[in-house]
């Protein structure tokens, strides 16, 4: 069980475990002006839960395979204040009719801590296998983010956290997309060190004549393992200890 702030979140069905990763792209992307956000592999629920406290005017829909996870998740969104502003589906993230299953046609935002670690190292738990890895072709990390632009309305962003050479994959084959990349954050746990995740945001090409990326980087921890003051402010609403 992990206590934040102000809820709860569960995660003993879940395959994969509420983490740094799901927190970051929680806190960083772009729910502020959001009327409508779509959470691609919610599992707990994390991710939904941190932009629907971030944005009270936001309706949000999670999206999860595995249905231990999806019930979990639907006891996480229903102990909290905004249970009426979060819906979570049971579907693959990959059907091909995906859409029809959603309630909105067009999202404002749409978010996701995909898999990520490529097929070929067996698992002995088959929920938590199909959670963590991706195999090449059809599940692979352009497919999940044409899924992501198939759901999002012309304005909107797609935002993903990613480990960092997935990333720089991912933006290379961008040309197969109407996406371009807004915005790239690398995530550095000490200072000196090499990044090890990527938060992105996209956006459609055809909603701006500026096709330029802002680049940073941000640190997780300072000498001292605290937390660095990149982070602090993304993590203080949410952590119960800062």
């Amino acid at each position: 069980m992990f206590q934040f702030k102000q809820f709860t979140v569960q995660d003993d069905r879940c395959a994969m475990k509420v983490g740094t990763d799901g927190v970051l792209l929680g806190a960083w992307a772009r729910v502020e002006q959001a009327k409508t956000a779509l959470d691609l592999g919610t599992g707990s629920g994390l991710i939904s839960l941190m932009l629907a406290q971030r944005n009270p005017n936001c309706r949000l829909v999670g999206v999860e395979r595995e249905v231990n996870a999806c019930m979990q998740a639907r006891e996480n969104v229903g102990l909290t204040p905004w249970a009426e502003r979060i819906e979570i589906i049971q579907a693959d993230v990959l059907l091909p009719n995906l859409k029809m299953m959603l309630p909105v046609a067009g999202f404002d935002l749409v978010v996701s801590n995909p898999p990520y670690f490529t097929q070929g190292i067996a698992c002995r738990d088959l929920a938590r296998d199909q959670a963590r890895y991706l195999a090449e072709g059809e599940h692979s990390h352009l497919t999940w983010l044409k899924v992501a632009e198939g759901c999002l309305n012309q304005h909107g962003c797609i935002c993903f956290i990613l480990p960092f050479v997935e990333g720089k994959r991912l933006l290379a084959q961008l040309s197969q997309t109407s996406l371009y990349c807004a915005k790239e954050c690398q995530v550095v746990t000490k200072v000196g060190k090499a990044p090890q995740r990527v938060l992105l945001e996209f956006r459609h090409k055809r909603a701006t004549l500026d096709l330029t990326t802002q680049r940073q980087q941000i640190v997780l921890y300072d000498q001292a393992n605290h937390y660095h003051p990149d982070v602090l402010p993304m993590l203080q609403p949410f952590y119960l200890k800062l």
